[in-house]
């Protein structure tokens, strides 16, 4: 590119994570989920997990994938991932100054 392709200062960034320390064997892109959001209903931190949750960014990978222990919290609050038509991941995002 003859311009350059790093966005403005100020410009709010979503902050990369490195699960390798954790066990992870493969560095993958990954990144704080801070709601997620099944048909409208939205589920925030704390409400049904009290660990991170990340959202592990995957070009090769058409769909979702949910652990074990968050599947079973959203049907214990009556959400069945299963039906679901729309599930909405935010991401956590940070200004460059903080």
């Amino acid at each position: 590119s003859t311009e350059s392709l790093l966005p403005p200062p100020n410009t709010p960034r979503v902050p990369l994570l490195d699960l390798r320390p954790l066990g992870e064997f493969v560095e993958h892109y990954n990144c704080p989920v801070e709601q997620l959001v099944l048909d409208g209903t939205a589920v925030g931190k704390g409400k049904l997990w009290k660990n991170k949750i990340v959202a592990v960014l995957d070009t090769g990978l058409t769909g979702c994938l949910v652990t074990p222990n968050l599947w079973e919290a959203l049907l214990d609050e009556g959400l069945d991932p299963r039906r679901a038509k729309r599930f909405t991941v935010q991401l956590q995002s940070t200004s460059p100054n903080t």
